[in-house]
């Protein structure tokens, strides 16, 4: 994070300072939502945020387990093993060969306290696991080489924004990595009104702008090669939305409590601002003139102008009109008792990848900021807070990319602030994700957050114009693939007023499809139906799951499937078609609320439904767990099982 502004920079020069500040605090404003009344007529006019989650109230079909255990499909799916582990599982487990002795392991991330390691064969947990990792997970572990000795460690993102790493016997190494707190002004949310939200024109030198000591939303932001990082691209978006259901480690607590309350209070609005640079630059130069014209200035007053400096009176050349706002005063001068850091969380995986392709890898983590209530209803943790801070009006995101061969923040860019009263928060619930979007060689970094804006970060921080787009609040994962089969890459969003959105790279719609239902996970993207198109799978609250046309968004038959519960898992796509030579297309593998997980066969619909009497968050998986012919298929569960089911007719490969 960058360093708090000094006061001795207000003071070195004022004139420049009067523009600088100003501008900061432009893009500032926009970015920033106290309540809910700075959203209102944006929330008229966007057409994503007009649709709402309708279906979820109709209720379920009445389950009846003995059809649904006599389906038209033969079940074909045994139990081979299944496993307790220490708490609830809301993250997808892992599948790798941790010993590299050519056996698959699971990698369980529990939700409180432990990350557990089970044997792919048996299900037995590994010697030397289960390791502490003192927090709560909302992140899958991932596999990376950390210390450079040839041997992949585990990685594991916790709720109290670190990034630890555990050696393959379970000894936690020394060696994390922390995502620094999020710098803003303690004041930020004061003065904010409605009409600092739907401002057309920009804020510099202008008359309806409210006294820059009310708003001074001046959060810190980094810099990158010398460009503001919050200025990038000249739409910016806004909006906030429900605060997760969130326990700590050290900030930490037993309870077993979901990933996110989302399904009681679905978000209402949002705000789109414009920007014109050109303004700027242009009020930049006006700020100056008056030392342009300094000669003629000097005339007037019968001096011999600027070149004189002995004789000549500051005062006689500068426009008196300039210091009348009271703005240019205290505010400029801030300390830093002015500031405060807020806490950083992750709540979801992170991602590791070569984004800018110099040979080193970076880890990708989206961040959200707020002060845990958990923690600081205790009487001696709210002693490390400052005397009567509000900590319910703090809640932000950034995206934070560490070098993994420095160990150190490369580069960060904040992207949303609120308060916590507000309908829109500025949480990050979903994992980036990572893709060439404009094929220039360099990573772009695609990510979805709870104000509903998607944005596309270029591969050093900068925005990729025209994002970030609006829709509804964006819980699951941004997706991106060859949708259309044009040979390009598209981008998939969903939101919790269940629209279903498709982009093309640089920003332009090709569809949009109302599902009328809470869409909590992203969508999943293959040839379902075996026609050689790609298709769109996305589960939804209402219990139905959808298939839709990659090219136009059309629902194809016979879908949607519907099961007797909510879906708050993703969807697998998976092959079982290897020695069915006959069938085509791909099954969706996915968990309900019902107690049951399903694979439904994507060319007719037809599903086997396998009882496991419990509700699960995390994604079915797919492997040859114990060695053998057949595809296994892992299911964890939020009472803490990992179940390991065989099917027996064929095998094949997760999609």
């Amino acid at each position: 994070m960058a360093p708090a502004l000094s006061s001795s920079v207000f003071c070195f020069l004022p004139l420049f300072l009067t523009f600088y500040c100003s501008l900061v605090l432009s893009a500032s404003e926009r970015r920033a939502v106290a309540h809910d009344d700075n959203m209102k007529e944006h929330v008229q006019s966007n057409k994503f945020l007009a649709n709402e989650a309708s279906d979820d109230s109709l209720g379920f079909p009445t389950l009846n387990a003995e059809a649904l255990a006599n389906t038209r499909c033969p079940k074909q799916v045994e139990l081979r093993w299944q496993t307790e582990v220490s708490s609830s599982i809301y993250a997808t487990p892992l599948i790798t060969d941790l010993n590299t002795d050519g056996k698959l392991e699971i990698v369980v991330p529990s939700f409180v306290h432990y990350l557990e390691v089970l044997e792919g064969s048996d299900g037995e947990k590994l010697p030397g696991w289960p390791a502490s990792h003192q927090s709560t997970v909302h992140s899958s572990a991932l596999m990376y080489d950390i210390d450079k000795d040839g041997i992949r460690e585990v990685a594991l993102a916790t709720f109290n924004g670190e990034v630890l790493f555990f050696r393959p016997s379970g000894f936690l190494m020394g060696e994390k990595l922390v995502v620094p707190r999020r710098r803003v002004r303690k004041d930020w949310y004061v003065g904010l009104s409605p009409d600092h939200a739907d401002r057309s024109k920009n804020d510099v030198h202008d008359d309806s702008l409210i006294d820059l000591n009310t708003i001074a939303p001046l959060n810190n932001t980094y810099s990158i090669h010398g460009t503001n990082a919050s200025l990038a691209g000249n739409n910016t978006l806004q909006q906030s939305g429900p605060a997760p259901a969130v326990s700590t480690g050290s900030h930490a607590s037993s309870q077993n409590v979901t990933k996110r309350r989302l399904l009681e209070e679905p978000e209402k609005e949002a705000t789109v601002e414009n920007d014109d640079s050109n303004v700027l630059e242009d009020d930049a130069d006006s700020s100056f003139d008056v030392f342009r014209n300094a000669e003629e200035i000097a005339e007037d007053h019968g001096d011999q102008g600027l070149l004189d400096h002995d004789t000549y009176d500051y005062d006689d050349y500068v426009d008196e009109s300039m210091w009348s706002d009271d703005s240019w005063s205290e505010a400029q001068h801030l300390k830093e008792a002015d500031f405060i850091d807020i806490d950083a969380h992750i709540l979801c995986t992170p991602v590791i990848a070569d984004i800018d392709k110099d040979g080193v890898d970076e880890l990708i983590v989206a961040a959200s900021y707020f002060f845990d209530r958990e923690y600081y209803d205790l009487p001696e943790h709210a002693k490390e807070l400052p005397d009567g801070l509000d900590i319910s009006k703090y809640v932000g995101g950034s995206i934070v990319v560490f070098n993994l061969d420095t160990k150190q923040v490369k580069w960060t860019v904040e992207l949303d602030l609120s308060t916590d009263s507000v309908s829109y928060r500025a949480y990050i619930y979903s994992s980036p994700t990572v893709v060439d979007v404009d094929e220039d060689g360099f990573s772009e970094i695609v990510v979805g957050t709870s104000f509903g804006f998607l944005y596309v970060l270029q591969h050093n921080g900068t925005l990729k114009e025209p994002f970030p787009l609006l829709m509804g609040e964006i819980q699951g994962q941004v997706v991106a693939g060859d949708i259309n089969d044009d040979g390009k890459i598209e981008i998939v969003g969903a939101d919790v007023r269940g629209n279903v959105a498709a982009f093309t790279g640089d920003g332009k719609e090709l569809w949009t499809v109302h599902l009328k239902s809470i869409v909590a996970q992203g969508p999943t993207i293959g040839d379902v139906d075996g026609d050689g198109h790609t298709d769109v799978v996305v589960p939804t609250a209402s219990g139905k799951i959808f298939v839709l046309r990659g090219s136009d968004g059309v629902f194809v038959a016979p879908f949607p499937f519907r099961t007797h519960g909510r879906v708050m898992a993703p969807a697998l796509l998976v092959d079982l078609n290897k020695r069915k030579a006959e069938r085509k297309g791909l099954t969706i593998a996915v968990t309900s609320f019902d107690g049951y997980f399903y694979l439904i066969e994507g060319s007719s619909g037809c599903a086997e439904a396998i009882d496991i009497g419990e509700t699960s968050y995390s994604m079915v998986l797919a492997d040859n767990v114990d060695g053998g012919d057949d595809l296994d298929l892992i299911v964890t569960t939020m009472n803490g099982m990992a179940v390991a089911t065989t099917r027996e007719e064929c095998s094949g490969k997760q999609d």
